[in-house]
């Protein structure tokens, strides 16, 4: 993760949750959440939220917990393309289930003066 240098990112604080998110009553993530977790245990969402927090790096759960859903990475299989008019565009080689992770999108913040130095600008957007 590549940040400016004027931000200072806060180190998250995790949950302190040893065998799971059980009791939502005590679980820090489990209440950000509404107090529920958002997904079921086959990794799909259940209820649409418009932010979803996940168990993190600082939580005491187990990795292999299933608030963890993003953290296990892609598994669907997809296909970065160039579209004739439309610049660049993602699609699945495979049917997605309702309520699937499909992948996290990370990229770089650039400043407008920084993204005219760059040579390749092919892959670069405006958001």
């Amino acid at each position: 993760m590549k940040y400016l240098d004027w931000f200072s990112p806060i180190p998250p604080q995790g949950c302190d949750c040893i065998g799971g998110c059980l009791d939502s009553q005590k679980c820090s993530c489990v209440l950000k959440n509404g107090g529920e977790i958002p997904y079921n245990y086959n990794g799909a969402i259940v209820e649409s939220k418009t932010l979803v927090y996940e168990c993190g790096p600082s939580c005491k759960c187990p990795t292999s917990y299933y608030n963890r859903v993003s953290q296990h990475g892609i598994k669907i299989q997809l296909e970065i393309f160039k579209t004739e008019s439309r610049g660049w565009g993602v699609r699945s080689l495979t049917s997605i289930p309702s309520g699937s992770f499909i992948c996290e999108y990370i990229g770089e913040l650039l400043e407008d003066a920084e993204a005219e130095k760059r040579h390749n600008d092919e892959y670069l957007f405006d958001i």
